[in-house]
């Protein structure tokens, strides 16, 4: 009779397993944005999928919302400085990093990439003193999350 090979069977539930992600994404990034999670989620989705413009938008407006906490603001202030990064528009990144790292290091933070990449701009930018500064804050701070060990790779 009929007989299906594995690799068919396996490239089909990839392709299924695929749709049904892309479905949950436009589910996702269609619905309405109400509070800052609502708009934080869409802008960070967006800049994960690339849509780097219409992430920063979103976080532009989320920074507009009413009755969010300086570390929110500060949040959105990192995220734009990021989008612009990506986007080799270290100057204006720059700016959005220095004001939202104002407000971020004052609070205990967890790490995530985008530490990685406020280091790398600044000393893209020449900025190198403000690098290791910045480097060796967020090292002092494994005691409250290991992962600012990763930062050790960065080469200053």
């Amino acid at each position: 009779m009929f007989q299906v090979s594995y690799e068919v069977i396996s490239l089909s539930i990839m392709a299924i397993l695929i749709i049904i992600i892309v479905i949950l994404l436009i589910i996702k990034l269609s619905g309405r944005l109400v509070s800052f999670e609502d708009y934080w989620k869409r802008a960070t989705w967006l800049g994960l999928l690339g849509q780097l413009d219409r992430s920063i938008l979103i976080a532009e407006k989320t920074l507009q919302l009413k009755g969010i906490s300086e570390k929110q603001n500060a949040m959105c202030l990192l995220l734009i400085g990021d989008m612009l990064y990506r986007k080799l528009e270290y100057l204006e990144a720059i700016r959005y990093f220095d004001q939202g790292l104002q407000t971020a290091l004052q609070y205990d933070i967890f790490y995530t990439e985008v530490y990685k990449d406020i280091i790398q701009c600044y000393l893209i930018t020449d900025n190198k003193n403000k690098a290791i500064e910045l480097y060796n804050n967020l090292l002092a701070r494994q005691d409250f999350d290991k992962n600012f060990k990763k930062l050790e790779k960065i080469k200053l």
